[in-house]
């Protein structure tokens, strides 16, 4: 059994900005619209996962010049690690570059992932989870079941 210590579970939090979004519109493109997680399918299934983030290194902070944010993210295709590899932590999930970054990802934790599934229909892209640690050669996740979990809690406490 897994104790609350000993998760990244517990790093999650959450925060609500739909009064600033209604209120400065633009603002919208910023967030992404959470309608549906991926449903539970066998790691066949998986094509790919993108991960996207903002490593410190390649960050450029002109506060005290421009009073300016130089932001840039990057985007890492991932495939599914092998299973005997997964973290003990049931809540992770590790991914791993198609390719060795040539970056340093210290900073990228926090940043969103997608899952992209083969079904029947075609290729469907969803939620995939949140980095929550990584160096060049893998990514640790927080799997989406975590956070759906934690997003139910949220709404039934303010109902």
């Amino acid at each position: 059994m897994t104790h609350k210590n000993e998760t990244d579970y517990t790093q999650l939090m959450a925060f609500d900005f739909t009064e600033p979004c209604a209120e400065v519109p633009t603002l919208r493109s910023r967030f992404f619209n959470l309608l549906a997680f991926p449903p539970a399918v066998p790691s066949n299934e998986v094509i790919f996962f993108l991960a996207a983030g903002f490593p410190s290194s390649d960050q450029n902070y002109r506060l005290a010049e421009a009073n300016a944010l130089d932001l840039v993210k990057r985007v890492v295709v991932c495939r599914l690690g092998a299973e005997r590899r997964q973290p003990s932590d049931d809540a992770l999930l590790e991914i791993l570059p198609l390719a060795p970054l040539v970056f340093d990802p210290d900073g990228m934790s926090g940043g969103s992932v997608f899952v992209v599934l083969a079904e029947p229909d075609g290729p469907a892209a969803y939620f995939g989870g949140l980095i929550m640690r990584g160096g060049r050669n893998s990514l640790q996740i927080l799997k989406t079941g975590y956070i759906r979990r934690f997003l139910d809690l949220l709404v039934d406490d303010t109902a």
